[in-house]
């Protein structure tokens, strides 16, 4: 127990003066004083004794800042991960938890200090007008400090990682490409005017990139690391390296040949399939100018101020659009052609997808509602 205490013999001689000592047990039970002055001071001193008694009783190293494990965590663990993206997304995740929990020692990092990290961050705006952050964001967040945190438990700074904290929120409800749309996105590709440098025009990059991404549809980063020697026209595959992929492994898929047909018409001296010598905000504009161009306008019912891309699809759109409108097909082959590592991946897309089934029809209806509604007078 660690405690703060004044000397009989000096309270005797200095009165109100009297200095204040510092006094904690160690783990074999040993009692320790150390002269401070303060009280407050004494107090703080001896519970910080106590602490790090502990920590060295449990094997653990105490006093070890967090900016000392952050420059270490930077060094040692973040050039591990392979995808920039995961490097970015770690970074971008620790300096936020600094900013808002601003951690001292990683041995004081508790319970308590994640609460406090997402009581702040709830309270911040999100990229749209009139939002906040999403908890699917903070979640996310949380994932990678525990990663982090993980880390700091494997050097021996830390006892116990602590538990992450629930995010509820409202989820709104993710949208897939219809048949439809997709029919008049491309008929409508000669609204987009890039790729301009490519010797061919930009309506058939956009041609060939919709529809290899309506049959094996794969993360735009993916797609766009794509390279014509892992193009198999004769065998009718396309292959995604793995430093292309989040799986960070190998990803050959079926491509039908009215596809690889289109491939061919842009096929030149490059190395790459789809050049886009471009930022992804350019391309993510354009590919919205086909979607204006073909009449789409997608409802919203987010709480926030819309802003274009509101109402328009995204790439990742096409992914939910591959399970649902494939249903028939096996798991292994959709597995396959999104480029999941693991089946439960694929299982989630598939719920996606029975939720958006039509099961209207198949709903028992007593008698009553089998009759057809008495028309108005």
């Amino acid at each position: 127990m660690a405690y703060a205490v004044q000397n009989s013999r000096d309270k005797k001689e200095l009165g109100a003066k009297a200095p204040w000592y510092a006094r904690w047990k160690d783990t074999d039970g040993k009692l320790h004083s150390l002269r401070v002055g303060k009280k407050a001071d004494a107090l703080e001193i001896a519970r910080e004794r106590e602490r790090n008694a502990k920590l060295l009783g449990a094997g653990l190293t105490p006093n070890v800042e967090w900016t000392q494990f952050r420059a270490e965590y930077d060094e040692q663990i973040l050039p591990g991960m392979l995808s920039v993206r995961s490097r970015d997304s770690a970074t971008q995740a620790l300096n936020m938890f600094e900013k808002l929990a601003t951690p001292k020692l990683v041995a004081g990092i508790t319970n308590d200090t994640m609460l406090v990290f997402v009581a702040k961050r709830r309270k911040m705006a999100g990229k749209k007008a009139g939002s906040k952050v999403a908890a699917q964001t903070i979640s996310k967040e949380l994932r990678t400090i525990k990663a982090a945190l993980g880390a700091a438990h494997a050097k021996r700074y830390l006892s116990v990682v602590p538990k992450l904290p629930k995010v509820d929120g409202f989820e709104s409800e993710k949208g897939y490409v219809t048949a439809a749309h997709f029919d008049l996105m491309l008929a409508n590709c000669a609204a987009a005017g890039k790729p301009d440098d490519q010797g061919y025009p930009a309506e058939w990059w956009w041609d060939a990139l919709l529809s290899l991404m309506w049959v094996a549809p794969n993360r735009i980063e993916a797609m766009l690391s794509l390279r014509w020697d892992h193009v198999d026209f004769e065998r009718g595959t396309v292959v995604t390296l793995a430093r292309a992929t989040k799986q960070k492994r190998d990803h050959r898929a079926c491509v039908p040949g009215v596809v690889l047909d289109k491939l061919r018409r842009i096929k030149r001296f490059g190395d790459q399939v789809f050049p886009w010598p471009h930022t992804p905000e350019t391309l993510y504009r354009h590919f919205f100018k086909i979607q204006i161009a073909a009449g789409i306008h997608l409802p919203c019912c987010g709480a926030h101020t819309c802003n274009a891309s509101c109402h328009m699809y995204g790439f990742h759109d096409f992914r939910r659009s591959f399970v649902t409108l494939n249903a028939e097909l096996p798991s292994s082959l959709k597995q396959n052609q999104m480029g999941h590592a693991s089946y439960q991946t694929t299982q989630k897309y598939e719920r996606y997808a029975e939720g958006h089934a039509g099961f209207a029809d198949r709903i028992y209806l007593p008698p009553s509602l089998q009759r057809p509604a008495t028309p108005q007078n």
